[in-house]
């Protein structure tokens, strides 16, 4: 699966999740995010597919970018929200294929994992490993390639990356891995997922340093 599947993939799982959506998981804290709520997340994930649709991208990807993607949005409603980012998808599921490094599919990716685990539904179910396997593939070839993985990290797959030689970490789950890296985890989790070697190799790589919820 390429990630322009992955964005399409991973839209229509948000889409789903909203559309049954009450108030309660509307209005409850996303986990891991910039202090949003469920109403607030697609309200960011709708802003940010028409800003990469048109063009708009003054101070992307800052908090400042999605912020006023958050703020310009905040009267309208969940179909509205779908409307919006459902409108946009194939536009921005292209752009994943034209660039190399962090893409659209990475954010909406890690998106649905946040709403899986804030609406405590299944983790991620074995269906929708699809929607985050070839980001954490994606991400580790990125991260690699700048030189950005401080050691040789082995995935519970058997890949190698990072460093071609020295003493290897090896983790216990990808898909802990796949969250770590987008800040989803601290550092206490990202310990506890290495079966050998130094989580300090994962711990310097994270995009986000996001708090662990309290």
């Amino acid at each position: 699966m390429n990630l322009s599947d992955v964005y399409l993939q991973c839209v229509r799982d948000v889409l789903d999740l909203y559309a049954s959506a009450d108030d309660d998981r509307l209005l409850a804290p996303i986990r891991f995010s910039p202090q949003w709520n469920g109403h607030q997340l697609l309200c960011h994930l709708a802003g940010a597919s028409s800003d990469l649709a048109t063009g708009r991208l003054d101070g992307a990807p800052s908090p400042a970018w999605t912020a006023r993607q958050v703020k310009e949005r905040a009267g309208s409603s969940v179909s509205e929200l779908s409307a919006e980012f459902a409108g946009n998808a194939e536009t921005v599921a292209s752009q994943c294929e034209e660039r190399s490094g962090p893409v659209p599919a990475w954010d909406v990716s890690v998106h649905t994992g946040d709403l899986y685990e804030s609406w405590s539904l299944p983790t991620m179910p074995k269906g929708l490993e699809l929607g985050w396997s070839p980001v954490l593939v994606d991400c580790l070839a990125f991260l690699t390639g700048v030189n950005a993985l401080p050691g040789k990290l082995v995935t519970a797959s058997g890949e190698i990356w990072g460093a071609p030689s020295g003493v290897p970490t090896m983790v216990t789950s990808d898909y802990e891995l796949f969250r770590a890296l987008f800040g989803r985890r601290p550092r206490s989790a990202i310990a506890d997922n290495v079966e050998r070697g130094d989580p300090e190799v994962i711990a310097q790589a994270v995009f986000f340093d996001i708090p662990d919820p309290v």
